[in-house]
Parts: C-alpha cells; structure tokens; sequence
C-alpha cells in the first residue's frame, strides 16, 4: 500500500486500496478508530507528502463551504507530523463520505 508514486491521486490510491466495506467503516467511524494504510504517522506523512497540492485544495474547497477549517487540523497546527495526519484523514472522511453517497445513490436509483 505503500507506492504513492504510481497514483497521480489519493482519492485514486484509495480507490485502489480500499473495498466497500473500507470505505463505509471510514465514513461512518472516521480513521481515527484505525484504518490500514492510515494508522500510522510514516504513512499519512508520506502520504501527505505525496499528495500535498490535492489534499490542500479539498480543504480549500471545505474552507470555502464553511467559512473555516476543520477544528482537529486547526488544534493539529502545533506540529508539522500531526498536521499531516489530521489532514490526510480529513480528506480520507471527506472522499469516504463522497463515495458513500455515491453508492447510495446508484443503489436508490438501481432499486428503483
């Protein structure tokens, strides 16, 4: 799970990476309560650093929508490796909860 460099994205990397399953625990729980590939601060750093530009413009997107960034990346300022993982899980919930309603809605619409 470790080669960022063959995906031009993370929302492609988690694509690739997780299944349905994956991506609900994600949405519903968040990362917090541990999810493989993000457990750890070497791979949501390295992440972050892979990835960087795109994660700041979902976030550019959530400030833009809200008026103000997420409260657990603005109390993670005080460190650089904790802003990073706040980040990469901020847009993991972020795709996660895309994905969801995606799905959902291709599920409504399949029943219908």
């Amino acid at each position: 799970m470790s080669d960022y460099a063959k995906y031009n994205t993370f929302k492609q990397w988690m694509l690739d990476n997780y299944e349905h399953p994956d991506w609900e625990n994600i949405n519903h729980s968040g990362c917090e309560n541990g999810v493989s590939g993000l457990i750890y601060y070497s791979e949501t750093n390295d992440i972050y650093d892979a990835f960087a530009d795109e994660l700041h413009d979902i976030l550019s997107e959530y400030k833009d929508m809200t008026g103000e960034m997420p409260d657990y990346i603005v109390k993670n300022l005080d460190s650089a490796t904790q802003f990073k993982n706040a980040v990469v899980w901020f847009v993991a919930e972020w795709y996660a909860d895309e994905y969801m309603t995606n799905w959902e809605t291709n599920h409504d619409e399949a029943a219908a």
